[in-house]
């Protein structure tokens, strides 16, 4: 019975404080607690295979045949698909018959050129002997020197005409030689040219995306295939240049994933690209997971919030209980405007280094009818 009178005399003096004050302001409060104060970088990215790469035509030309689909697994060097291009492949063709026609061409000219030089020899070797038969004779009185200098010119001719054979043999053989290595050249170039209508995988994994179909006619350097390797996967976000500089290797981060709704994950930077992506004014970084959630996939979206700093044991209040450089504190029902000291702050809370106590009882969102030393009726913001 005590308890209800007292009860009863509460309310009976808060009503006539507020017909003497006016009537309460009700205001939502929230407390002065203890915690983790952090300073987070946002950036947002996709899941992708680190290995990863583009497979693109080397040649223009038409898809005749397609050999695997998205989400087969290739080993590296892998046919992916065919490029028909008729061009090198009839050059590779019309190469070949010139390589053996210049063969053909040159080799019986070198042989004349043989047979006729063992004819020579045969000849001038007889007519040396001749000439020294004749010398003798000539010494004798047995011939003339006239015929005698006959025999002896036309060794000498015999002798140049030899020469003249080997310098042309040499020459065939130099044209034989040079007209044979060009055409081979060209094969082993031509050649090489059909090899890259084959289309191979240069790294290990899966079939990630297939950009073409077939029979479609794709140009040099198109992009025909991604290729990755799924079992390692990594997070590629875009740190905007206001933030790079605040961002260090190592730095943990805070990933949530459309695709695992109420969950959050660690990662670690792992990397910042140093050449920033002109378009979007942000710099390329990875971060790889403190351990991958299941049933991970490339190009699954995420939201990271990158740890920049963090203080244990912070005074922390709601950031929408910051009012410029001050809060407003209920004192019994009261409101008091207090300056504070702020610290850390994210989006959600705010470490406050001066102003306040841990307990008190702050406004959450200051109702500018309120002044300094207003009556509120307080409650806790849910």
């Amino acid at each position: 019975m005590k308890r209800r009178t007292i009860a009863v005399g509460l309310v009976a003096l808060l009503a006539i404080f507020g017909l003497a004050m006016g009537a309460p302001k009700r205001v939502s409060v929230a407390y002065v607690v203890r915690g983790k104060a952090v300073n987070a970088v946002y950036a947002t990215g996709t899941v992708e295979a680190e290995d990863r790469a583009s497979v693109k035509a080397k040649v223009a030309g038409s898809v005749k045949a397609l050999l695997v689909r998205e989400g087969e697994r290739v080993e590296k060097g892998a046919l992916l698909a065919r490029v028909e291009n008729t061009t090198i492949t009839h050059a590779l063709e019309r190469g070949k018959l010139e390589l053996a026609a210049s063969s053909k061409q040159a080799g019986p000219k070198l042989s004349s050129l043989v047979a006729k030089a063992t004819a020579l020899r045969s000849e001038l070797a007889l007519a040396r002997s001749e000439a020294d038969r004749a010398d003798a004779l000539v010494k004798g009185g047995g011939m003339s020197a006239l015929d005698r200098d006959r025999l002896q010119s036309r060794a000498t001719q015999l002798d140049a005409e030899l020469r003249a054979n080997s310098a042309e043999q040499e020459l065939a053989r130099i044209a034989l030689t040079s007209n044979t290595a060009q055409a081979a050249e060209d094969v082993k170039a031509l050649t090489s040219q059909v090899d890259d209508t084959e289309v191979r995988s240069p790294v290990a994994g899966i079939v990630l995306r297939r950009h073409v179909e077939l029979s479609e006619v794709v140009m040099q350097n198109q992009v025909l295939f991604d290729v990755g390797n799924t079992e390692q996967l990594a997070l590629r976000v875009a740190i905007d240049e206001g933030d790079v500089a605040r961002v260090k290797v190592g730095a943990h981060a805070l990933v949530t994933m459309y695709a695992f709704r109420g969950e959050t994950f660690r990662a670690t930077i792992t990397r910042i690209l140093p050449d920033a992506d002109r378009a979007t004014k942000s710099f390329p970084s990875w971060l790889h997971f403190e351990g991958s959630p299941p049933n991970l996939r490339s190009g699954m979206t995420v939201e990271a919030n990158i740890i920049t700093d963090e203080h244990d044991g912070a005074l922390m209040v709601p950031s929408e209980a910051i009012d410029a450089n001050h809060v407003w504190r209920v004192d019994g029902f009261r409101v008091r405007k207090v300056p504070v000291s702020i610290g850390l702050r994210d989006l959600l809370k705010a470490e406050l280094k001066l102003g306040v106590a841990e307990g008190d009882a702050v406004l959450v969102a200051r109702d500018t009818s309120l002044s300094d030393g207003s009556w509120v009726w307080p409650r806790k913001a849910q």
